[in-house]
């Protein structure tokens, strides 16, 4: 615990002792599981703290910033559950709607979410795809997050289709380039949204290692979007090409 409470403090983030014991008991509890189903390749204990709790806090930024409580969140593709159920335990007035497609890593998500009695979490084992054409949660969050995305483009399709007018969107993936930056604006401008920020958080004694692009939602998006199952995937959406 004192490994805990050591890295966050590194951070500027005081844990009270319910936070403590959540972390410890969700890091325990995900390398036991993870011996029977793969959930992450990350396990030492440091690095679970450094690279996945405390990165998933990297949202925190939009909540902390352009947004007054209660929340409600979303994290698609959530996975082992990051960001969503790190967020969950340090904002107790969001609520964390954790989205994810594969069935073993849901029973994880359920098994946990009830192991840590964290009763701000909601857990939904479908896609994205067919959610966000859900009446109940298209267009209703306040912030729509995902972490470790393979292409950012997809994700905005993703992620926009959930986001309230004035919401926001949140990606948490490797540094941009500022060209690059401008592509995702356009991507996102097609989905009813821009980018209002991109920060990238380091360490004291290591390089840039994280990006974190913030969007939000200025229109309804197409009701197009998001499309079928596999589409976004196989075809995401490009910018304009240049002249």
């Amino acid at each position: 615990m004192d490994l805990l409470r050591n890295e966050f403090q590194r951070k500027g983030i005081d844990l009270n002792d319910q936070q403590i014991k959540r972390f410890s008991d969700y890091y325990h509890t995900l390398a036991e599981w993870n011996k029977k189903i793969n959930l992450t390749r990350i396990v030492e204990k440091k690095d679970v703290v450094t690279k996945h709790f405390l990165d998933s806090l990297e949202a925190l930024h939009v909540i902390n910033n352009y947004l007054k409580p209660p929340f409600r969140v979303i994290d698609i593709g959530s996975g082992a559950g990051f960001p969503g159920i790190p967020i969950a335990i340090m904002a107790n007035n969001a609520h964390v709607h954790l989205v994810e497609a594969t069935r073993k890593k849901t029973t994880f998500l359920d098994y946990i979410v009830h192991e840590l009695n964290m009763t701000n979490i909601s857990v939904h084992n479908t896609r994205a795809e067919i959610l966000g054409h859900d009446p109940s949660f298209r267009e209703t969050f306040d912030i729509a997050i995902a972490r470790g995305v393979s292409h950012i483009f997809a994700s905005l399709e993703y992620l926009l289709p959930f986001c309230r007018i004035g919401g926001f969107v949140t990606i948490l993936t490797k540094p941009l380039l500022g060209k690059t930056i401008g592509q995702i604006n356009e991507v996102m401008e097609s989905l009813g949204g821009s980018i209002v920020e991109y920060k990238e958080a380091t360490e004291s004694d290591q390089p840039v290692r994280r990006g974190v692009v913030i969007g939000k939602k200025q229109c309804s998006t197409h009701p197009d979007y998001p499309r079928r199952p596999g589409a976004i995937s196989k075809n995401p959406l490009q910018p304009r090409k240049e002249k």
